[in-house]
This record gives C-alpha cells, sequence and structure tokens, in this order.
C-alpha cells in the first residue's frame, strides 16, 4: 500500500518556522521527499498539481487556504495548526517591524517603514488591518478536529507540551515508532541516517532499506534539538529579545500588549475567528 501524502499546514505567525524544521529533520530521515509552500500564489494557485509533478511526500503549506488543501484530495494525513489571533496580531507586529526576512517578501520592507514611522499603539492598530487576510484564511477551514485525516492542534498546547505533542502528531500520521530503542532498531537507524547523508551529498539513491518509522527516542531528539532555548541563543521562554524572530516563546502576551481601543478593533473585525478555534466562549471577552 502506498504512503499517503504527509502534510503540515499552518498560518503566518503560527511557529511555522520551528514546525518546519521539526517535520524536514525527520523527513530527511526517513528519505521522505519534503518540500515547504508558503502561499498559493507562488505555485499558481494549483497546489495540487505542484505537488505531484515534483513527487512531494511531506509538504508543508505554511499559509494553509482550504480551498487548496481540499483539491489534494482524500489521500492525505496531515496536521494542521492555530493559534490564538491577538496573539498572531502581537507576533507579526513585532516581526514585521523588526526581523522578518524581507528577501522572499519584498512587499515587507515598504510595510516595515510604515510601522517604523508609527507609535506602538498605532502601529498595532495598523497590523490589526493588516491581518484581514489570513484571518480570512483561517476562517476558511471548516471543522476538521474530529476527521480522521487531518489533526488540529492549538500552536498554544504544542509549544507548552512540545515532546508529547509531536509524539501525538508523528503517531497520528504513523511515521513515528513508540517503541523500546533496542539495539537492532538503534543499529537500522543508524545505517539509514548515514546512508541519507552520502546521497544528499552525491545525489544518488542508495540501495539500503530505509526506515518507514523513525523511533519515538530519535523523534524526541529532533525536537530537543530545536527547542527554544537552543533556537533563541539560551534564553528560557519569557525572556524576551524584540530583535529576535523567537521574540518572547510564550502564548497569551496580548494581554500584555493591546489597549482597550485595540480590543475593540480586534472583537469587531475578528471575533468569528477567535470564536471558531475556542479562544473564547463570549463575543463580549475582554483583558
Amino acid at each position: 500500500m502506498s504512503r499517503p501524502l504527509y502534510a503540515y499546514f499552518g498560518h503566518h505567525k503560527c511557529a511555522s518556522t520551528w514546525i518546519e524544521s521539526i517535520c524536514e529533520s525527520v523527513c530527511h530521515e526517513l528519505g521522505i521527499k519534503f518540500k515547504i509552500v508558503y502561499e498559493a500564489k507562488d505555485v499558481d494557485y494549483d497546489l495540487q498539481t505542484y505537488v505531484k509533478d515534483n513527487g512531494i511526500e511531506f509538504l508543508a503549506f505554511a499559509n494553509a487556504d482550504y480551498e487548496q488543501v481540499n483539491k489534494l484530495g482524500p489521500n492525505v494525513k496531515a496536521f494542521h495548526v492555530v493559534r490564538d489571533p491577538r496573539d498572531i496580531i502581537v507576533s507579526a507586529y513585532y516581526s514585521h517591524l523588526k526581523t522578518h526576512p524581507t528577501h522572499a517578501w519584498p512587499e515587507l520592507v515598504q510595510y516595515r517603514k510604515e510601522l517604523e514611522s508609527l507609535d506602538k499603539d498605532t502601529g498595532l492598530l495598523r497590523e490589526i488591518a493588516f491581518r484581514k487576510e489570513q484571518f480570512k484564511e483561517m476562517s476558511s477551514w471548516p471543522n476538521v478536529a474530529n476527521t480522521t485525516n487531518i489533526l488540529e492542534i492549538k500552536m498554544e498546547d504544542l509549544t507548552a507540551s512540545p515532546y508529547d505533542g509531536f509524539i501525538d502528531i508523528f503517531e497520528f500520521l504513523g511515521l513515528v515508532k513508540n517503541e523500546e530503542f533496542n539495539p537492532s532498531l538503534r543499529a537500522k537507524h543508524l545505517i539509514s541516517k548515514v546512508f541519507r547523508k552520502i546521497e544528499s551529498k552525491v545525489s544518488v539513491n542508495l540501495p539500503v532499506a530505509e526506515l518507514q518509522q523513525l523511533p519515538a527516542e530519535r523523534l524526541l531528539g529532533i525536537v530537543w534539538e530545536y527547542s527554544f532555548k537552543r533556537i533563541s541563543g539560551g534564553r528560557k521562554k519569557g525572556e524576551v529579545d524584540k530583535n529576535s524572530h523567537y521574540r518572547k516563546g510564550i502564548s497569551g502576551d496580548w494581554v500584555n500588549e493591546l489597549n482597550s481601543e485595540h480590543i475593540e478593533e480586534i472583537r469587531d473585525k475578528y471575533n468569528a475567528v477567535i470564536m471558531k478555534y475556542d479562544y473564547e466562549s463570549k463575543p463580549d471577552w475582554s483583558i
């Protein structure tokens, strides 16, 4: 039986870089062809054809609009990560102001200049308006929480318990072997890893039986390699570096950054997406 198309479906400022790095590492060790697509326009709004023509086996769709996802067909095994829209706004503001790369997003250069000309409170209001298309994209998703082929996860839960979270994700995908890492399994993993490394250097497929699943112990090692402390240069979660792409590493920071005017604007424009993903139970929420 052939493998399904594995996929990670994310959204802007939902820990995509971190998640993509872990997925790519897993795929490298399993010999699975991994590819990131940032937006539908990058593939001429035909994601299905792009995946097929490029032989992609694990797709990371960083700004996942459901219209494109739905066209991939039923043979997909995936996980979808969402985040509190209020934290997205705050994270996006600081990222767009200082740290987000511009080489693949030249339009950001001018927008950054605009944010730099504004005080923080006005800049956050501008960012609230700027998130319109993203929150429309997130709202387009149906309820996939109880489907058999897409696992929906809140970023807040994943960052709070990354080891348990990624075990759950890769068990759902069928790509982790949750058993004791015995000498035989360790040897098979080591041989496969060495061959994958050689292949990447010589661009030749070597005749070795590939692992179908990654040992859970190794997956946890990969998650550790991308822990917040390591990728942020040694900071603990909650220690702020506004010049870092990994600014703070905690959830719920919106209560410290947004004022009553911001709250009113967000409730007016984006309450539907906040309620959709159960970040509030009542529409008249406040700080």
